[in-house]
């Protein structure tokens, strides 16, 4: 019988990563394409396929695929939050003749969390790991997982979350502006993920420039990340800090709620990219602000996710596991 083979892919709403994995679930190779150059249905299947002959044209029988996809799973359906595709698991396992899972992007990168190896520390607390961890991250969108502890074991429950759509919070008069300004522009109220993702990032930089009456000269989230990292444009380097006092304060809600004594773990390209004005800027002390609360959050881990590419790691976990 010729060698089994795996796919493990996390698809976000702008690039989806594939994996090959062999039957002892290691690496045959890995590619990055946009999103949304793939079609759904068959389409997705012939191009998936084709991938995988280019990416290993000797690795024997495709025995399995995971799919994680940045949005809600419902009844083996999929449909991405911040996209247009659509993977449906029965469809998808009768065109690649194997079983196939499709699960949510932050509940397959939860199962890589004991896999992570590149982590930056904010505070001096230390993580648990037998108590309840919590991850976020700002992307396309802004994506949480819980993982609770399964008694008698060294296991976890991955619970996924989808709390980056409850309502923004706001503390300074600066920040009520801000929120003031984000609701004329939308007319609906404002949520996490208005300003915690990449879109957020540069909706969060516009409304901070109307809010100041400052022109804003950059159009992406890309450049403006570039400009408060290197120092050239002051609005930039108050926006990526007005981020981070929000991403602190989401964070801290979460970690409450699920009383996160194993830690907060933020992940994603973006959360990478600033990293240093993350780690040095107001998110910390926001996350500690909790008035009669303050010293227990202080004793709560919050470590950066640094390493590349931590939602294939999880789902390739996800994969290894998978049975034929």
């Amino acid at each position: 019988m010729r060698p089994a083979y795996r796919v493990a892919a996390d698809i976000g709403a702008t690039w989806a990563r594939f994996r090959l994995l062999d039957a002892g679930g290691r690496s045959l190779g890995q590619r990055r394409l946009p999103t949304r150059s793939f079609g759904a249905g068959a389409r997705f299947v012939q191009q998936v396929d084709a991938l995988c002959a280019e990416i290993g044209p000797s690795a024997g029988r495709l025995a399995g695929v995971v799919l994680a996809v940045a949005g809600p799973v419902q009844e083996g359906r999929a449909q991405m939050t911040n996209g247009e595709l659509l993977l449906d698991q029965p469809q998808l396992a009768r065109g690649f003749d194997c079983p196939v899972r499709i699960c949510n992007d932050f509940y397959a990168l939860a199962h890589g969390l004991n896999a992570f190896e590149q982590l930056r520390p904010l505070g001096t607390a230390q993580v648990d790991p037998s108590a309840v961890r919590v991850l976020l991250g700002p992307g396309s969108g802004l994506g949480m997982a819980l993982c609770v502890p399964v008694a008698g074991t060294r296991g976890f429950q991955v619970l996924p979350s989808e709390g980056g759509h409850a309502p923004l919070a706001v503390r300074t008069p600066l920040e009520h502006e801000v929120l003031r300004t984000l609701q004329s522009q939308s007319g609906a109220v404002p949520i996490w993920e208005t300003v915690l993702s990449g879109p957020g990032l540069l909706r969060l930089y516009r409304a901070l420039a109307e809010v100041r009456d400052e022109p804003p000269i950059h159009g992406t989230p890309e450049a403006v990340s570039a400009a408060a990292l290197d120092g050239s444009d002051e609005l930039a380097t108050a926006t990526i800090e007005q981020f981070g006092a929000w991403l602190g304060d989401c964070a801290a809600s979460l970690a409450f709620t699920a009383c996160a004594e194993g830690g907060v773990y933020l992940v994603g390209d973006l959360a990478r990219a600033i990293a240093e004005p993350l780690a040095t800027g107001p998110l910390r002390n926001r996350f500690d602000a909790r008035d009669v609360m303050t010293d227990y959050a202080r004793r709560i881990a919050i470590n950066l996710v640094l390493d590349p590419d931590p939602g294939l790691l999880g789902v390739s976990v996800l994969a290894a596991a998978q049975d034929d």
